[in-house]
Formats: structure tokens, C-alpha cells, sequence
């Protein structure tokens, strides 16, 4: 796990050149609600083409399409997990940063498999989900979800919850050096 750091509060919509290449702007505004886990800022897989995602994998107090409810506080503490495509297969990304907002749980990822961050890119693949074990629940008209190991997160065409969505895409890319590409 990486560090636990407060949430981001920059507003910056746009993509942003850093040190180490094309950085996307955190735009979770005013989510100090809870802790970060963080990873590296590009990870080892990180390859020329792939992008950078950020959105909510789950959206708080809202019925989902299974009649399922998560409420705030149900993934604290989350960890870094793998990004994976439909809920299966390898991993098609790194997830850098993870947190619980206001509104949802927020993720910042690299997607590194050329395919699905072409998807991405094309629009064509906007939904997130989580995959998740209910540690407690409270059953009424709905299931409410008070607290739940998260598993994964994954790209999906059609989210459970209408509103988990990839809210910004940023094209990144590795420098020649940290590639291991001598120019």
C-alpha cells in the first residue's frame, strides 16, 4: 500500500505537463472526508499510449441496479487494487490513488492495456464498478451497504450504479529516460 495522504483539492480541469509527463488534475473538490491511499505516480507498466483515468467507482446513497446502496463509510480504509476490464482477467491498469469523497469512492489510474485505453480514449468504455465483499449490511427495502473489503475495480460498458463513471481522460506518457529508452 502506498501512503496515506488528504485528498486532493486542486481544481484544474485540464491536462497539466509535469516532470514526469502528462499529469491529469485531480478535480474532487472539497472531499475532505477521508483518508488517500496512494501509489507511484507512473508505475512500472506504464507504457506510450496508455491514459490517465479519474472518476468514481461508487456512488454513495444512491440505489444501484441490483437494489444495492453503499453509504459513506463503506470502503474506508480501501487500498491500492487491481484495475481490471469486466470484473475479469489480468489487470488493464494501476490504480494511484483511491478515496472516499462526498460523493463516492474516486479512483486516479494509468490504463496501460493498448486496447482498452484506446476504448477509453474513443469514449466507448466510461463505466467503473467494484467488486466488493459486504463485511455489514443492513437489509430493508434496499440492501445498504455500511462496510466491504474492496476487491477490484473495473472498466465496464454499463455500471451497476448509472452515475460510477470516468469523469476525465488524459493521454500520459513515459519519458525516454525513466522508459529505458536512450535518445
Amino acid at each position: 500500500m502506498g501512503a496515506v495522504n488528504s485528498p486532493k483539492s486542486d481544481t484544474f480541469w485540464g491536462p497539466r505537463e509535469g516532470a514526469r509527463g502528462v499529469v491529469c488534475p485531480s478535480h474532487f473538490p472539497g472531499e475532505g472526508r477521508g483518508p488517500v491511499a496512494t501509489g507511484p505516480i507512473l508505475g512500472p507498466g506504464l507504457r506510450r499510449g496508455s491514459v490517465r483515468i479519474t472518476g468514481y467507482a461508487a456512488i454513495y446513497d444512491v440505489v444501484d441496479r441490483a437494489g444495492d446502496v453503499m453509504r459513506f463509510g463503506a470502503f474506508a480504509g480501501a487500498v491500492l487494487v487491481p484495475l481490471l476490464w469486466g470484473h475479469r482477467g489480468a489487470a488493464v491498469g494501476e490504480i494511484l490513488a483511491i478515496g472516499e469523497g462526498a460523493r463516492g469512492l474516486w479512483i486516479e489510474a494509468d490504463v496501460f492495456d493498448a486496447g482498452v485505453a484506446r476504448l477509453v480514449r474513443q469514449g466507448a468504455l466510461r463505466g467503473l464498478s467494484v467488486g466488493y465483499r459486504a463485511i455489514e449490511a443492513r437489509q430493508g427495502a434496499w440492501r445498504e451497504i455500511l462496510r466491504a473489503d474492496l476487491i477490484e475495480v473495473s472498466l465496464v460498458e454499463t455500471p451497476m450504479q448509472r452515475g460510477a463513471r470516468v469523469e476525465s481522460v488524459c493521454l500520459t506518457r513515459v519519458m525516454p529516460a525513466e522508459a529505458g529508452i536512450s535518445q
